[in-house]
């Protein structure tokens, strides 16, 4: 049984681990506010002298480091480890490395925002374990690993390093860019909102597992790995199940609307149209017969469900020359699309014969 200090949700606290064992767990409620974390997956009590002392009272054989001093009222502060700058002309004994280069002795683990990092010993089935891990990769300067903090990836972690964690701490701010320029820091308990110009919900929040299963549940979801964030269409009905979600987790939300800097109109979508059309099959069908790629596929087809449904009280069988001229009229003038993009939407529409 083993007492150590995390920090869990801006607080200082001592978890407290041990083999599962129901009586053990009842004792410990009698200590109060003793709480069960199911991010460390240990019971956790104040960091006070009342507390520890009670602790150690229920179990004399308890094992904790000298550091453990909740007496003091110590204030904890986030580490930093740092890496020693060797000279060049600094010589290495052989067959040892400089000490930036050598694995750390215990394992650490620091959740900051979207990233974990773990710092560990050499260990090749570890190793292999984070390699699992979706999207990890190795820091070659700072030597740890950088895990995406994706939902469950923290409590795979745990589950594989268990009782050789001996430090795990979840910062309470990170740093996001929300825009091609602007930086915004975040805190743990807050949940960001932006209305884009393209009448999407933009999402940027800390690892909450209901939210992300909420999100992940709407239509027309997307996940931005690059930016860390959300993104769903807008719309009420969502904005208000989102908030009311976040409310009941105690988060902050924060909601704003991007500014509109061109005037430019959105694109249209299933939410402006009453009667929105997919693409039809035999459209996607002609592609695959012309030998198309997968990737032009993918973007024809988007680009096709936007013009049709530009004609949604048409059937699309009836639109002609004119329609097409005066829909890429609308992409240039009111869309205020890029060249690039009007010359797919035309490739789109003209090459595979489907409205003739």
């Amino acid at each position: 049984m083993r007492a150590t200090k995390i920090i869990h949700r801006g607080e200082s606290r001592i978890k407290v681990d041990f083999p599962y064992n129901q009586e053990i767990a009842a004792l410990i409620k009698q200590i109060p506010d003793a709480k069960w974390s199911r991010t460390y997956g240990a019971w956790h009590i104040p960091y006070s002298s009342a507390a520890f002392n009670q602790l150690k009272t229920l179990f004399p054989e308890i094992q904790y480091p000298n550091k453990l001093s909740p007496d003091k009222n110590e204030t904890v502060k986030d580490i930093v480890v740092p890496t020693k700058i060797i000279d060049k002309a600094e010589s290495v004994p052989e067959n040892r490395e400089p000490k930036s280069k050598q694995y750390h002795k215990g394992i650490n683990i620091d959740v900051i925002g979207r990233q974990i990092i773990v710092k560990m010993p050499k260990n090749e089935s570890d190793i292999k374990f984070i390699g699992l891990l979706k999207y990890s990769r190795w820091d070659a300067k700072q030597y740890y690993w950088i895990v995406p903090n994706y939902p469950g990836n923290l409590d795979l972690i745990n589950d594989h390093f268990k009782n050789r964690i001996s430090e795990l701490i979840i910062h309470d701010d990170f740093e996001v860019k929300t825009s091609t320029e602007e930086k915004r820091t975040i805190k743990a308990n807050e949940l960001l909102i932006i209305k884009t110009i393209s009448r999407r919900l933009k999402l940027i929040f800390g690892f909450n597992k209901e939210l992300s299963y909420l999100l992940k549940n709407m239509p027309f979801h997307t996940w931005d790995a690059v930016n860390k964030w959300w993104t769903v269409p807008f719309s009420e009905k969502f904005l208000n199940e989102i908030t009311a979600l976040a409310k009941a987790q105690k988060l902050e939300v924060l909601y704003e609307e991007e500014a509109k800097t061109d005037n430019k109109s959105p694109r249209i979508t299933a939410y402006d149209v009453a009667n929105y059309r997919p693409c039809p099959e035999e459209y996607i069908l002609k592609l695959k017969e012309l030998r198309y790629s997968a990737n032009t596929i993918k973007s024809y087809k988007g680009l096709f469900e936007e013009f049709i449904n530009y004609y949604h009280k048409y059937d699309i069988k009836t639109i002609d020359e004119k329609m097409i001229i005066a829909f890429m009229q609308y992409l240039v003038i009111e869309r205020k699309i890029s060249t690039s993009y009007q010359n797919q939407s035309i490739n789109s529409i003209h090459p595979v014969g489907f409205l003739n």
